[in-house]
């Protein structure tokens, strides 16, 4: 009797989380720092010259039912005087359902002072949901409705805006302002609002301390908080933790390169039934910063954020 509760109990939850995530469509990574274009287009710009990521997320690894796999990548670079420009490729694969973000992102930055800046960013793309239920175990094989591909586009738009300086960030943005109902996929898109925050403090002459957040939230849906405290050793290597409110906890590890390259690794573990279910999540990220170089120092200069 108690090992029929516990399976009725992860099955419980395992059917939650699932409908979280097809009720929120917006995927989250731990390394959301490096991933910032993604949810706030005024971040296009921000960087000294071309910078680029891509980040791989694998998600609740071992889990049996098609565990969510997201890949993103990310590029932008300033083009003009206080102008900068962007675009971004997410991937989700949840199961039978493949879902496809591609934006571009436009930015406007605003001298606060000499070491600050204010910029207001617009979004504009396409949201791509595919099913393919021939990829799904059906008892009746005579129900025509759940076979074959259906695939649907709805179009996108977003802003946000994003203060910044070398030592400290603030954004708000809402990457999708058109509320989009996918009839054929039985998906709907809703509208979210993101605000995150860095500060970066030097304790030592090796050591600096970068604490971070994200938060998120939407009508109807728990909000989401993602707390990240996080030590950067020689301005080289950077070791974190990771508290998501799901509940989750992870730690996060990354490294500098003299010619702009950045490498991360994060793992994420469950706290709650899940964690009987899965070996935690995983997640790879490879960056670069072109002209990230101290135009005094001539030596290189890396932004943490």
């Amino acid at each position: 009797m108690k090992l029929i509760l516990k399976k009725a109990l992860i099955l419980m939850c395992c059917i939650a989380s699932i409908k979280s995530l097809y009720a929120q469509q917006d995927p989250l990574f731990s390394q959301y720092a490096f991933n910032t274009l993604s949810i706030n287009p005024a971040y296009s710009g921000t960087k000294q010259g071309v910078s680029a990521a891509a980040i791989s997320r694998f998600q609740w690894v071992g889990f049996d039912g098609g565990a969510p796999i997201t890949h993103s990548i990310v590029l932008h670079s300033p083009v003009a005087q206080q102008m900068g420009l962007g675009a971004s490729i997410t991937y989700d694969i949840q199961g039978p359902t493949t879902q496809l973000y591609v934006n571009t992102d436009a930015a406007y930055h605003l001298p606060i002072d000499r070491r600050s800046n204010l910029s207001f960013g617009l979004k504009l793309g396409f949201a791509q949901f595919r099913t393919d239920f021939n990829e799904l175990v059906i008892r009746d094989q005579s129900d025509q409705i759940l076979t074959g591909t259906v695939s649907e586009i709805k179009p996108n738009i977003g802003a946000g805006a994003y203060y910044y300086s070398d030592k400290m960030y603030v954004g708000f943005s809402i990457p999708r302002m058109l509320k989009s109902e996918f009839t054929e996929n039985i998906q709907e898109l809703q509208i979210y609002y993101y605000a995150i925050a860095g500060y970066i403090a030097r304790v030592s002459p090796n050591i600096q301390l970068r604490p971070t957040v994200l938060l998120r939230a939407s009508e109807g849906v728990p909000y989401h908080m993602d707390i990240s405290p996080a030590a950067i050793f020689h301005d080289r290597f950077l070791v974190g933790l990771t508290y998501r409110f799901t509940p989750e906890i992870g730690a996060v590890f990354q490294y500098w390169l003299d010619d702009g390259v950045k490498i991360g690794y994060a793992y994420d573990y469950p706290l709650n039934v899940l964690n009987t279910q899965t070996a935690g999540s995983h997640e790879i990220m490879l960056g670069l910063d072109l002209n990230a170089k101290d135009k005094k120092k001539k030596v290189y200069s890396p932004r943490f954020f």
